[in-house]
């Protein structure tokens, strides 16, 4: 995580990020960006480093955020399950089961991704 949450829904998000032992990622909506994303992560998306840095997240953020933006701008519901597809930063397309948690704190709007693989 780059930056300690202030907001309680973030705060909300980030304690249910860390205790996740799948892929998961937090989209800051009006932002326009991933803010955290866990090892698990960064590994599915085949992204290399030991550090998960503001760098690393605006890679993430640059590539990740466009193809997901207009399906996560579209949630309603506090919990959304999901079917995704998406590309590795290594051009291979994924499919995973996402739950999705969207969090609305004031005027920020928040949602933690975990994934799953299809078996």
């Amino acid at each position: 995580m780059s930056k300690a949450p202030s907001k309680k829904g973030l705060e909300e998000l980030q304690k249910m990020f860390d205790e996740s032992n799948f892929p998961s990622c937090i989209y800051h909506l009006n932002a326009g960006k991933i803010i955290a994303a866990n090892q698990a992560y960064l590994s599915l998306m085949n992204f290399e480093s030991n550090n998960i840095d503001d760098r690393v997240l605006k890679v993430l953020s640059s590539f990740i955020f466009p193809q997901n933006f207009k399906e996560l701008r579209k949630l309603k519901d506090s919990y959304h399950f999901a079917q995704i597809n998406m590309r590795a930063l290594d051009g291979k397309q994924i499919t995973h089961n996402a739950v999705r948690i969207l969090k609305v704190d004031e005027e920020d709007t928040y949602v933690l991704e975990h994934l799953q693989p299809i078996d």
